[in-house]
């Protein structure tokens, strides 16, 4: 469809609405909340303050915005931002944020929450959610992700300059808090990324996905150097937890090229389901060994074993191998037909698409395994066969003995060819 104004006021207002999140629980019902500067009439200030709206036609039309921070009414100037929304699919919803100087939490950033049992319509009084949010002094936290499983626990992870009372250095980390009560109580913030405790490089911009009972996956961003063993730029790390949150894996690099690039990346994304199966994406200037350029592009890695295992990065946006352009603020959604979504911002800086200003670009498709020739959900030695048969070599079309319902043209340049078997070796997982 043609866009259109979520934000009812949008013709006639002068306040900004920015930082939108939107959750649906499958049946029909969407919520999307936002930052507004927007005083609604008067009712409330023009800082910085957290509003939401209501569909229950997938989307075609909207409830007029409400205020969903009760803080609102009376927080002065104080700032609301990043806000994420989550639901259980049952009428349960709740949202994070970050905010300042609000519920005697200090000048320094927070992470806050309300929580809705019927369905969006109404919102709790907005509390703190990070425990030591009274005590932590100008420890800035920010950036909350949120996340439920099927038994009814939900996860909140952030960033965090927080060191624990002494317990862990004071750069960005990522703490963590749960609640097997629809958000009523919290428990207290922890520690994911194991290197924490030591590390002086940052790590920022958590994601985090369900895989099962008990079972998580948190990824961000870090420029630590995990002792030495992947480089100083900026990497995609994960930890796992398989008894919610009591024990977490060591940090690890989720983007295959960290032990050898010298490029970014940064931003990730990751959604995933309850049979283990993920998919992280996320902006990277990392050149896949020449075969992309270096401005900025969206890769992804998906595994099949609850985050165990990762595939090498592929290429998502497919002009990256000749655009010049920027992708970035990525979002990612899929449903239960395993059907996924990635819409992002892009800006192509030579004007040869959609002009030099930032567009909204989105791209649809269905996961399957790289490399998964025959639709097993595995890339085996009878892939390598059928591999075989498509091989042409560069430059040629694929071979003629090649199956008609075959792709064997991973990286889309019109060939099968050494490059193409080097991606098949990435993903090679064994007969399973």
């Amino acid at each position: 469809t043609d866009p259109g104004y979520l934000n009812h006021y949008a013709a006639a207002d002068t306040g900004a609405d920015t930082s939108v999140t939107l959750a649906t629980d499958g049946a029909g019902t969407w919520v999307a909340a936002w930052v507004t500067y927007e005083n609604l009439g008067g009712t409330i200030g023009t800082d910085p303050d957290l509003v939401f709206a209501r569909s229950f036609d997938n989307g075609v039309t909207w409830t007029a915005p409400a205020v969903l921070a009760s803080t609102a009414y009376t927080d002065g100037d104080a700032v609301d931002a990043v806000p994420h929304v989550a639901t259980d699919g049952a009428g349960v919803w709740i949202c994070v944020w970050e905010a300042e100087r609000i519920l005697g939490t200090g000048i320094d950033r927070d992470i806050f929450y309300a929580v809705s049992t019927d369905g969006g319509a109404t919102w709790t009084p907005v509390r703190f959610l990070n425990s030591r949010a009274q005590v932590d002094g100008f420890a800035i936290d920010g950036n909350p992700r949120i996340a439920r499983d099927r038994q009814g626990t939900w996860l909140c992870v952030w960033q965090s300059q927080d060191d624990l009372g002494g317990q862990i250095t004071s750069d960005y980390d990522i703490l963590f808090a749960l609640s097997s009560d629809y958000g009523a109580s919290w428990s207290s913030q922890e520690l994911v990324n194991s290197n924490g405790w030591t590390d002086s490089g940052f790590d920022q911009q958590p994601a985090v996905a369900s895989v099962g009972a008990g079972r998580w996956l948190v990824a961000w961003h870090s420029y630590d150097t995990l002792n030495g063993t992947i480089g100083s730029d900026l990497d995609v790390l994960y930890s796992l937890t398989p008894d919610d949150g009591q024990t977490w894996t060591s940090a690890a690099p989720l983007n295959a090229t960290a032990w050898n690039d010298e490029r970014g990346d940064w931003g990730v994304h990751v959604e995933g389901q309850e049979n283990g199966l993920l998919l992280a994406v996320w902006t990277s200037d990392e050149n896949l060994g020449g075969t992309i350029g270096t401005d900025d592009d969206l890769l992804y890695a998906f595994s099949g074993d609850g985050g165990q295992l990762w595939t090498y990065p592929g290429v998502l946006n497919r002009d990256a191998y000749w655009d010049n352009a920027f992708n970035r603020w990525i979002g990612l959604a899929h449903d239960r037909q395993n059907r996924w979504v990635v819409p992002w911002s892009g800006r192509d800086l030579g004007g040869w698409i959609y002009g030099t200003d930032w567009d909204v670009l989105d791209c649809g498709f269905g996961i399957a395994y790289l490399g998964d020739l025959d639709s097993d959900q595995d890339v085996d030695l009878e892939d390598f066969t059928i591999f075989q048969l498509c091989f042409g070599g560069s430059a040629n079309p694929p071979a003629p003995a090649c199956p008609a319902d075959v792709d064997a043209d991973f990286d889309d340049d019109g060939d099968v060819d050494l490059r193409d078997f080097l991606s098949f070796q990435r993903n090679y997982t064994g007969s399973r």
